[in-house]
């Protein structure tokens, strides 16, 4: 057989070959992607991506599982948001003439908590040592990577007189940082000519839109599925540079602390008192349950950040291991079964050193009070709110909201002036409950703001 002979037939077996995978891997994809119930154990994120570093898996997810879906009323910057008003991102705690000193708390949904166990502004705000002078308002929003975590930071602190900052991020954040998608698409920042360059927004008010335009895109999904799975027979190192592990974690880095660095950068100039808090978590390790390994890249690059900018900081790792009561087989009093949130004794802990750190610098409240009241002669002088005409009886509903929510111009235009019937209605409303006419007008502000902004309703 003559060598050109040769030549063709290897090329005919290489054509039939590619086209046969070619063919296996459409027929794989129309199984995957079918409604089919008998294809739906194939239906697996986990089994195609890294979840920590890869768009692919959270399309995947929420195409397939979609538990946490996108929001249907994203934010322009942030994406998804929590307990603050869409429109001007203020607390739906907020009381601008309140005397004690704010104290900000971001974060993700280590810093906002499980509603399966007691939160940071609960065991503080009710604790008559801190709460004397302090107030915490907590700005943690589930699923926030450290990108989100700053821009809301920047976006909302200086609303505040003179706040103690803390800022928070649990290990995973930094992983979150690099990703375009996850629960909904996101803001991200790129590294360009050693500079960070805001990126991903405004964010597309339409999820599915966003979604048709950015679909999932991968070589071979047959391929992944060999690459992420049990069966892979390939040595680790291998598997790791296929899967792009340290890329990945090089762009984490690098992108994490041009951010953190900005935010310590921002906290000095402004003044701000301020602490970082680590969280993490409990993870099964062979036998027992031990706390994040130490050696860890997240953990050696924020303790070295951390240590090398004398940055104060609560280390949460400690915390578990310095516990006297620690008990490493013991996972469930630190870490909740349900959803891997701390319980409401590691938040306590938490909390403990929190407050020993805000208590470590006193608030000056006489110097407050001269401010507040300033801001408000402003207010009501027209500065601030525009020439409204707000009754006797009116000026009571309206004065509950300057104080909660700041935006005066947003709320008059929104929710316009309440009229003295419907005031009477609150007060029966009130009378009825046995609660004070506070509490039923500020339920009746949140209600109201809520309504309208659910429907992305700006102004």
């Amino acid at each position: 057989m003559n060598s050109k002979k040769v030549v063709t037939n290897i090329s005919i077996f290489l054509l039939v070959f590619l086209l046969g995978l070619i063919g296996i891997e459409y027929a794989f994809r129309a199984m995957i992607f079918s409604d089919k119930e008998a294809f739906k154990k194939f239906r697996d994120p986990w089994a195609y991506a890294d979840m920590d570093s890869e768009d692919l898996f959270w399309k995947l997810y929420t195409r397939w599982i979609g538990v946490y879906k996108p929001p249907e009323c994203p934010h322009p910057l942030l994406g998804w948001i929590g307990d603050f008003s869409r429109h001007s991102l203020m607390h739906w705690r907020f009381d601008s003439f309140e005397s004690k000193r704010p104290v900000l708390l971001y974060g993700d949904s280590f810093a906002i908590c499980s509603g399966l166990s007691t939160c940071f502004q609960t065991i503080l705000n009710d604790d008559s040592a801190f709460s004397q002078q302090n107030y915490l308002y907590n700005y943690g929003v589930g699923g926030y990577g450290v990108d989100q975590i700053y821009l809301l930071f920047d976006k909302t602190y200086k609303s505040f007189e003179k706040p103690f900052v803390i800022f928070s991020l649990l290990t995973f954040d930094l992983d979150r940082s690099i990703l375009h998608f996850r629960t909904g698409q996101k803001p991200f920042f790129e590294v360009e000519d050693d500079s960070l360059v805001l990126k991903g927004v405004p964010i597309n008010s339409n999820p599915e839109e966003y979604l048709d335009a950015n679909p999932t895109r991968t070589i071979s999904y047959l391929w992944r599925k060999f690459l992420y799975s049990k069966e892979n027979f390939l040595p680790k190192k291998t598997v790791d540079k296929l899967k792009g592990t340290n890329r990945y974690t090089r762009k984490k880095i690098e992108v994490n602390e041009k951010i953190l660095l900005k935010t310590l950068n921002e906290l000095r100039e402004n003044n701000i008192e301020f602490v970082f808090v680590i969280f993490h978590t409990l993870q099964y390790d062979r036998d027992n349950y031990t706390a994040e390994e130490e050696n860890d890249w997240r953990n050696v690059f924020l303790k070295n950040f951390l240590e090398e900018n004398k940055v104060p900081y609560i280390w949460t790792r400690d915390l578990i291991l310095n516990d006297t009561t620690f008990d490493k087989f013991d996972i469930s009093k630190y870490i909740l079964g349900e959803d891997g949130h701390p319980t409401t004794y590691f938040n306590t802990l938490i909390a403990e050193e929190m407050k020993r750190v805000v208590l470590a610098s006193p608030a000056k409240l006489e110097e407050r009070r001269q401010n507040d009241d300033l801001r408000k002669e402003q207010i009501f002088s027209g500065e601030r709110y525009g020439n409204v005409d707000v009754g006797p009886t009116d000026k009571n509903f309206f004065d509950y909201h300057l104080q909660y929510y700041k935006d005066y111009l947003y709320l008059h235009e929104r929710l316009a002036l309440i009229d003295a019937a419907v005031y009477k209605q609150l007060k029966v409303k009130s009378d009825t409950m046995g609660v004070s006419m506070d509490h039923t007008l500020r339920n009746n502000a949140m209600w109201r703001i809520y309504e309208k902004e659910k429907n992305c309703i700006q102004k």
